[in-house]
C-alpha cells in the first residue's frame, strides 16, 4: 500500500514530515522529542481508554474467579492507581501539545 500519495502527510509514513513533527515538538513540549510524533490525542485517548478498560476487564475475572468482592475492590484499586499515576497525566499533556503542533498543519 502506498501512502506517498495520502493529502495528509503527518498521518502516513512519510519520514520527513515526522522528523519536522517530532523537532517542532522538541520546542513545544518540556519533555522533549517524542518517540512516535505522529500519534494524535485521539491516538493517546484510545491507549488510556484501553488501559481503564483493562482494569475493569480484570476485576471482572477476579470476580468469576474468586468473588464479587474480591472483582470489585481489584478494579477500583486498578482504576485508582490508574488516575493517580503521573505518566497518564503526563501523556495527557504531550496530546495537547501534539494537537497543538499538528493542528497549525490541518
Amino acid at each position: 500500500m502506498d501512502n506517498q500519495h495520502n493529502d495528509q502527510p503527518h498521518a502516513t509514513g512519510n519520514g520527513a514530515q515526522r522528523a519536522a513533527d517530532a523537532e517542532t515538538m522538541t520546542h513545544v513540549s518540556p519533555e522533549g522529542r517524542p518517540a512516535d510524533p505522529g500519534l494524535r490525542g485521539c491516538g493517546t485517548a484510545v491507549i488510556l481508554a484501553a488501559f481503564a478498560g483493562l482494569m475493569v476487564v480484570g476485576g471482572i475475572v477476579v470476580a468469576v474467579a474468586w468473588s464479587l468482592p474480591a472483582g470489585v475492590a481489584t478494579a477500583l484499586l486498578g482504576l485508582f492507581l490508574f488516575l493517580v499515576n503521573p505518566a497518564m497525566w503526563a501523556s495527557v499533556a504531550r496530546a495537547k501539545q501534539r494537537e497543538e503542533v499538528l493542528g497549525h498543519r490541518d
